[in-house]
């Protein structure tokens, strides 16, 4: 359910969940009991998610959304918390391919509020995971680490060591876009003690190149050329094309910073011919690069513009495209700093509102507990006319004033708490100097009202 990109969904998947989806629908239309229509509709709408995971790996967002958003309203009638769960992180997915990113950041972080909830630790770290990568991409770094972070923190106790190797490597990555290369060099080998733990070879290769590059930048040749030349022994074994162009080209660019230029230019080649094979431009602009630099130093003009020119192709074509993701991206966080902020002026408004609302209602309870008060004096004055025993007297002034003391605390407590911050002891001095200035009232009217309401013997 949590697919996001590209896991090459055929036509065969898509007439099965279809197929599946037109059974379930008639299989509603029977006379059931109450659990199996549940579950049926359960069914329905994971087989709604999957339709629209279909929709989205084909690049139809539109076709995707509606059926993730009928998947979500079943998930919403029925209380399945982990389907929505799902969902959210889909149609965030969705929204990041738009480029709304301030729409899947929402989207995202409200997956994560309900698999927080329900305790799904992978789906929160899933979650999390998209929205740092968001925040990299961004160029926000700092927010970045703060999710992958947290992320380690929840994959550390569920002890789920392939994704801990992987959050690893995003916070070693960022580190390096951070220009913090010792720090990056640290979480890259953890991340690399892991892979080996679980023998992931696959992504090995690519964290050993990581380890490489790292090392060139800080001039230890000897360890980038070992780290470099594992990652091409390792992905030759695997066969992989793509990790053996880029570790041809890091082998390559640690040969020419040692100065052995021909043997650099070897492997330059080798890159080359292999990225063009593949039709992959940001290698091919990268070996170019490296070859017409070899060039120069070997005095070949000829072999150096020509590099150069497909250097200059590859960047240009790649540039385009970057400024146009870079506009994007320039837009979108326009966006959500303006529905940030639109977010907290509605805040804002509505916490005056509700002041104002809560201000009227404890005036208004204010006012009638006054006129409460006002309403037992005068009853106890009106005792006058029918006399009553010393006792009763007594008792029926106290109870009066202490309505009266308790209703002044209360009034006062607002304002006492802006001086005393909530203080225990403050509270209680400042509630004995009110007890203290109500005592002589209390005793001058308690001998006047009781001469006037106890009876006479």
């Amino acid at each position: 359910r949590d697919l996001v990109r590209s896991r090459g969904l055929g036509d065969v998947y898509k007439r099965q969940e279809f197929f599946l989806y037109k059974i379930i629908k008639e299989a509603l239309t029977a006379n059931i009991s109450t659990p199996t229509r549940k579950r049926l509709q359960l069914d329905l709408s994971t087989t709604l998610h999957n339709i629209g995971l279909y929709f989205l790996d084909k690049g139809d967002f539109f076709q995707s959304l509606e059926y993730i958003k009928k998947s979500i309203k079943i998930s919403e009638e029925y209380a399945d918390m982990e389907g929505l769960g799902y969902s959210f992180n889909v149609i965030g997915g969705i929204h990041d391919r738009q480029g709304m990113i301030s729409k899947a950041l929402e989207y995202y972080y409200k997956s994560v509020e309900i698999r927080e909830k329900i305790g799904d630790t992978r789906g929160v770290y899933i979650s999390l995971n998209n929205i740092g990568v968001i925040h990299r991409d961004q160029g926000d770094t700092d927010k970045a680490l703060e999710c992958f972070t947290k992320n380690l923190k929840i994959l550390d106790e569920a002890v789920d060591k392939p994704e801990i190797a992987t959050t690893l490597n995003n916070i070693a990555a960022t580190y390096s876009d951070k220009g913090n290369n010792l720090k990056a060099l640290e979480y890259y080998f953890k991340s690399l003690k892991l892979r080996e733990d679980i023998g992931d070879k696959r992504r090995l290769a690519s964290i050993m190149g990581n380890i490489g590059k790292m090392f060139l930048e800080l001039g230890d040749l000897e360890k980038a050329l070992e780290y470099t030349s594992n990652q091409l022994k390792l992905s030759k074994e695997l066969g992989n094309k793509l990790e053996i162009a880029y570790s041809l080209y890091n082998v390559g660019s640690v040969k020419f910073k040692m100065g052995d230029y021909k043997t650099a230019k070897i492997y330059g080649l080798k890159s080359l011919s292999l990225a063009k094979e593949i039709g992959y431009p940001v290698v091919v602009r990268d070996a170019a690069n490296l070859l017409s630099e070899v060039a120069i130093i070997l005095r070949n003009h000829n072999e150096a513009l020509e590099m150069y020119k497909l250097h200059i192709q590859m960047r240009d074509s790649l540039y385009n495209e970057e400024t146009q993701k870079a506009a994007i991206r320039k837009q979108t966080k326009y966006e959500f700093e303006k529905e940030q902020i639109r977010k907290e002026n509605e805040a804002k408004e509505q916490a005056r509102i509700l002041a104002e609302e809560t201000s009227r209602r404890d005036n208004l309870q204010y006012s009638l507990i006054f006129l409460g008060i006002l309403l037992l004096f005068g009853i106890v004055l009106s005792l006058g006319f029918i006399k009553v025993s010393s006792n009763v007297a007594e008792g029926l002034i106290f109870f009066a004033f202490l309505i009266l003391f308790e209703f002044v605390l209360v009034f006062a407590e607002p304002y006492i708490g802006e001086y005393t911050n909530g203080e225990p002891m403050y509270n209680l001095l400042a509630n004995a100097v009110i007890a203290i200035l109500i005592f002589p009232l209390h005793d001058v009217l308690e001998s006047k009202l009781k001469k006037r309401i106890v009876k006479k013997n």
